[in-house]
């Protein structure tokens, strides 16, 4: 069987593209899909980790019954092939066990056998593929330092209770193809052929189609198929690493090769022919995206064709129109953008007292904005808008706002239909079926990540009462009978053992306004919410929307429109206010600049006098002097004298003294009697001279004369004008106190540029005054409640209860033959779930059925975590795309070793910006962004929040100059006390935030096992002053200790930037309650009031530290995780040098201390013999305070 993989690796370039009508994808756009598709290939798949134990064994030796038994995963290693005969296999396990009997309500489960073929270490791999890269000179030290851990597979199959391979379930892993073709084509060889990387997809489709038709044929899925044995997995192993060009590695190193089986029980219904992806998630996302973009140059799939123009020269080259927020003209247009006037009516319910920040706002308006940009048109101007999120400065607050004012705007719409079934297309023939007129489609909300705990943070968190403030927990019940499971409704404490009113705690739901999609189980869950049992689905099904208790459409609809109306008078009032302010701001600004040029003309002119008087003085004391030219004023003065300078009516009184020293000149000269031999000489000389001296002496007097009249108008002009500024102020001050005392701090001064003016502006959102946010919050609690009486109107309920129906059945199976329909059910489901989320990872999957651009718009949070090609299939589905990231935290994970993607880059002729060490989601959106900002000199990054309000100091300065540059502006508010920090019981053991200082001793390896044992001294340090901080919990019994240690742990981090070191601090877990630990990258998106970071890194191992220290993103991350207190453990004399920057800012700024001279602490009693003590599961706590 083995054999006929061979010709697995001949060329195969798929079809003709030459074919293709219509538009063509600009070259750069087709390479660089190319290279994504290249780039994903190489994604491994991880096995399943080894858990075969006794009991599980014994679990599995009993037949399938009605509840699931665990999942076990078994290792057969490759040592023990030549005893095959002696191995049983898990379905031969339970072969002659009774069947147990099942009941009406519980089915029999069945048995699922997942057989993973050559399993190898996922290093082994790594280390393969470089060997045959001649270019492979990454430093081993950083290559150590992100070794890559766990094991990786080559094949798999699907087994049945019967031992029969299950048919189409076979599948090929593109990862390790990779490697078998790279070996396969370059071994032993010196010279490096080149490797044609845009042709491997189709090589891969090839193999994988020759392994899975060639395990059809001999493994047949007839009920006649032979049962497998162990030799028949050898076999298959061979003839999978033979299909994946492996064989020639897996003979060289036959022990690195292992099958693992996987044992899971599974419903009756469910489909085993779906065979395990052991490929990118991604692959179909982007092969259809070079189809997509065909439409490039007609503008469809608008966001998907403006985020793969970053592909294009002319994107790629500086934006004229960009628009820098934080230079005086971009300042002036986000404050213009903030006015009231253009402030969304709608806001989430959170505490009217705090209102977003100027640069939340600005977000929120212009991504608001968005509804209105065409769908159609050229690239630069197609829907998509990005926000620079930097860490603690609120991005998840601006979502929530975003997603109640869609829900807002949607309601305006039903709130000018006079009947409900007037939003409904209803053909009277029955032809089509029921679906939402045109204007009321295109409004659900898709929250898309990377990974699962940045989607949580809007949708599931959102829906609890923790994200709301209390004064609106009485006005919220969007069908939360739904999203409560059912045993927390009568919970009376909240995680913390505080008791909270009518039963509802911060945890409890309050409405089903967002739904996680995403994988299986996901959306299996989701839509048990509607249909807890299966059967048919009808309008009884949906007696929860008739049984809310809302008002009737009427009343809904008066209540949206009065809320509504209310809101835009508390806007226009606030705009009028804004307008005042401004009109008096800028009159006294045109009044200062008026004073300004009346006293610099006046001092001016001023100076020319003096300096002209100082020049004839010098000529010839007690003359008239040089007279400065009439209309001299503006002029500016060079003349210099070391004299006093003279005052205005000092130097008006020496310049009357000049003109009248001129006039009796004049008058003497005119006045002097000539006798008859002047006059006869005159005759002959002529009086012409005599003219001249009269003349120069009239010219003199008149001079004076108006130099004197003009330095009297400068005077009066600039008293004229210093009376005007005057009179401004004073009214400028009585509107602004008026206005201050209305509108308090929210009252602002727009031509106030001053720093502290900005800082303000973050902190109190201008006119934004808490009755005006409790008002903007009325309108998206009606907006809910005229949803709900859409709903409830029992015409529309019977109307889309099929169609329903049909949309949380398509959640289970997106499979549909009628995608028209599919997509008009996705639409009224948005009616009652407004938004969803999903990894990018199972978009395609989860949407397969939907059309382009038939979501209305796409939230991408933490898309700085993202890689590009993730978000492809997102971008097709959306209308709009709202992408919320920083690309100075934690960058995507890069599995394909460096030396591979240099020469593919290389190949296919891709631009270094889109180098997977540093393309984001968010970095190239933040390239196509209008509004932004300058950091690092060069990279522009969207529009910046800038209001910091979690980290204090020293943590805020690090981050704000190590990453921000001075961007970020400090908001935290004063901290309060802190139970677990050592000072809070009396005498200190450490500074706030410290570095302690553990000299490195091991040479190899990166734990250093004095720094754990100095972890330890803290955390029993901190433990033990929480206890006796805590009022009787000295006298209380373990449990009650355990609960406040658990309190203080949960609100902990123990992080280190290396595995192995992460790898030892979970380990801390069993010793200290809640503790939070690993790497860095484990506590991306997360807060704690204690970050303890663990270096390690072996003595003299540079290039490690380098790997860690470059780029500042990982540091970055770890610093503001903190919000109270960093402590730093490591060798400070190895990682405190200029070239580990970041570390160097670190050492530079926190105090360090030997750790020799910490208190020798015990590990708290309650911690102790744990398995004697009493076991209680203590919640976790938001943070440590008392």
């Amino acid at each position: 069987m083995a054999s006929r993989y061979r010709s697995s690796s001949r060329p195969y370039h798929g079809r003709n593209d030459s074919s293709r009508k219509g538009p063509t994808i600009p070259a750069e756009m087709d390479r660089l899909l190319q290279f994504w598709r290249a780039l994903e290939l190489f994604t491994p798949h991880l096995a399943p980790a080894e858990n075969d134990d006794e009991d599980l064994r014994a679990a599995w030796a009993q037949a399938p019954g009605t509840t699931a038994r665990g999942k076990l995963t078994v290792e057969y290693p490759s040592g023990r092939r030549r005893q095959a005969s002696a191995q049983s296999l898990p379905w031969e396990w339970a072969r002659d066990a009774p069947a147990p009997a099942e009941t009406a309500n519980r089915k029999l489960k069945k048995p699922k056998y997942t057989v993973f073929f050559g399993v190898h270490r996922q290093q082994f791999a790594v280390d393969s593929l470089l060997a045959c890269f001649p270019t492979a000179d990454e430093d081993q030290e950083a290559r150590a330092a992100n070794a890559q851990g766990g094991f990786t597979v080559v094949a798999a199959v699907v087994v049945d209770g019967r031992g029969r391979i299950v048919e189409k379930s076979a599948s090929l892993s593109s990862g390790a193809w990779c490697v078998g073709h790279a070996h396969t084509t370059r071994a032993r060889s010196t010279q490096a052929p080149a490797l044609s990387f845009g042709t491997w997809p189709d090589h891969v489709a090839r193999a994988t189609a020759e392994f899975t038709q060639a395990i059809a044929e001999d493994y047949g899925a007839s009920n006649n198929a032979p049962e497998l044995e162990m030799d028949d997995l050898w076999a298959l192993q061979e003839a999978a690493l033979q299909a994946a060009q492996l064989d020639g590695l897996a003979a060289e190193a036959p022990q690195e090769f292992s099958i693992r089986i996987t044992c899971e029980d599974v419903a009756q219904d469910t489909d085993l022919g779906r065979p395990a992806l052991l490929s990118s998630f991604y692959l179909g996302s982007l092969s259809q995206a070079r189809q997509a973009t065909f439409w490039y140059a007609c503008g469809a799939c608008a966001p998907q064709a403006r985020f793969l123009s970053t592909a294009l020269p002319e994107v790629a080259a500086a934006n004229p129109h960009r628009v820098d927020v934080l230079a005086p003209e971009g300042a002036a247009a986000l404050r213009a953008a903030i006015a009231p006037k253009h402030l969304p009516p709608g806001r989430w319910p959170a505490n009217p007292q705090h209102s977003l920040s100027s640069s939340q706002t600005f977000a929120l308006v212009q991504a608001l904005q968005l509804a209105r940009v065409p769908e159609k048109g050229p690239y630069d101007q197609l829907p998509i808008f990005g926000v620079n999120g930097p860490p603690g400065t609120g991005k998840t607050t601006v979502l929530k706002d975003v997603v109640a004012n869609i829900i807002v705007q949607r309601a305006e719409i039903l709130a000018h239909l006079e009947r409900p079934m007037d939003a409904l297309v209803v053909d009277p023939a029955g032809s089509t079926p029921v679906h939402l007129r045109e204007d009321l489609e295109g409004w659900g909300i898709l929250i898309a990540s990377a990974n699962n705990g940045a989607v949580d943070n809007v949708v599931t968190d959102a829906t609890k009462y923790g994200a709301l403030d209390e004064e609106f927990w009485d006005d919220v019940d969007y069908y939360a009978e739904l999203a409560r499971p059912r045993r927390s409704t009568t919970t009376t404490a909240d995680s913390t053992g505080t008791a909270t009113r009518a039963g509802r705690t911060r945890e409890t739901a309050w409405g089903i306004l967002g739904g996680r999609l995403g994988n299986s189980s996901n959306r299996r869950a989701f839509a048990a919410r509607f249909f807890p049992d299966s059967g048919s689905r009808t309008a009884a099904d949906f007696g929860f929307l008739a049984a809310a208790d809302v008002p009737s459409w009427a009343e809904a609809k008066s209540e949206f429109l009065a809320a509504r109306r209310a809101v835009d008078e508390l806007l226009s009032h606030a705009q009028q206010a804004a307008d005042e302010m401004a009109t008096h701001a800028k009159a006294l600004q045109q009044h200062e600049h008026a004073s300004q040029q009346a006293r610099a003309a006046l001092a001016d002119y001023q100076a020319t006098v003096s300096g002209c008087l100082t020049a004839g003085a010098a000529g010839s004391a007690g003359a008239a002097g040089t007279v400065p030219p009439a209309g001299a004023a503006g002029a500016t003065g060079t003349a210099s004298t070391d004299r006093t300078p003279l005052s205005a009516e000092e130097l008006l009184a020496r310049v009357r003294q000049c003109e009248q020293q001129a006039a009796a000149a004049l008058a003497a000269e005119e006045a002097r009697p000539r006798g008859f031999l002047q006059r006869i000489l005159a005759l002959f000389r002529g009086s012409a001279r005599n003219d001249a001296a009269r003349q120069q002496l009239s010219t003199q007097r008149d001079a004076w004369r108006a130099t004197a009249a003009q330095l009297e108008g400068l005077a009066q002009a600039h008293v004229q004008a210093w009376a005007a500024l005057q009179q401004a102020r004073s009214e400028c001050a009585s509107v602004e106190a008026r206005l201050r005392g209305e509108f308090g701090a929210h009252a602002d001064n727009p031509t106030d540029i001053s720093p502290e003016a900005t800082a303000r502006r973050e902190k109190f959102l201008p006119w934004a005054t808490p009755a005006l946010e409790r008002a903007r919050t009325r309108v998206f609690l009606a907006a809910l409640r005229l949803h709900q009486a859409w709903l409830k109107d029992e015409a529309v309920r019977t109307a889309i209860a099929g169609e329903l129906a049909h949309a949380t059945q398509l959640m289970i199976d997106s499979s549909t033959s009628d995608r028209a329909r599919s997509n008009h059910a996705l639409q009224l489901l948005f009616m009652l779930v407004p938004m969803v989320s999903s990894t990018f990872a199972s978009i395609g999957s989860c949407f397969s059925f939907v059309n382009d651009r038939q979501i209305g718009w796409l939230i991408i949070d933490e898309a700085g975590q993202a890689s590009p090609q993730q978000a492809i299939g997102a971008f097709r589905v959306a209308r709009r795309a709202l992408v919320v990231g920083d690309p100075l935290q934690l960058p995507p994970v890069v599995v394909t070793p460096q030396a591979v993607v240099r020469e593919m880059m290389a190949e296919l002729d891709i631009p270094e910006r889109f180098d997977p060490r540093v393309a984001s989601v968010q970095s190239l959106v933040d390239l196509l962004s209008r509004y932004g900002t300058t950091l690092g000199g060069a990279t522009w990054v969207s529009a910046p929040l800038r209001a910091h309000r979690r980290c204090q100091e020293p943590m805020f300065s690090l981050c704000n100059d190590m990453a921000y540059e001075g961007m970020m502006i400090h908001a935290t508010p004063p901290m309060d006390t802190d139970s677990s920090a050592p000072e809070a019981a009396g005498e200190e053991a450490l500074p706030r935030s410290c570095w302690v200082d553990v000299p490195a001793e091991a040479t190899t390896g990166h734990v250093q096992p004095k720094e754990l044992a100095v972890l330890e001294q803290i955390l029993n340090d901190i433990g033990t002053r929480a206890l006796s901080a805590h009022d009787g919990a000295a006298a209380a019994g373990r449990a009650e200790q355990r609960r406040v240690l658990a309190r203080t742990f949960g609100s902990v981090f123990a992080l280190s930037p290396f595995r192995a070191v992460a790898d030892r601090l979970e380990e801390l877990a069993e010793t200290y309650p809640m503790l939070k630990s690993g790497s860095v990258h484990t506590a991306q998106g997360r807060e704690a009031d204690t970050v303890i970071l663990v270096l390690g890194g072996a003595a003299g191992a540079d290039g490690a530290r380098a790997w860690a220290s470059d780029p500042v993103n990982l540091v970055n991350v770890a610093v503001s995780r903190a919000r109270r207190r960093l402590i730093i453990i490591g060798d400070y004399a190895a990682w405190h040098k200029p070239q580990f920057a970041p570390f160097f800012t670190l050492g530079n700024a926190l105090p360090h201390i030997d750790a020799r001279t910490l208190p020798q602490v015990d590990l708290p009693e309650a911690l102790r013999d744990d398995n004697d003590a009493a076991t209680e599961s203590p919640a976790p706590a938001a943070s440590a305070q008392a």
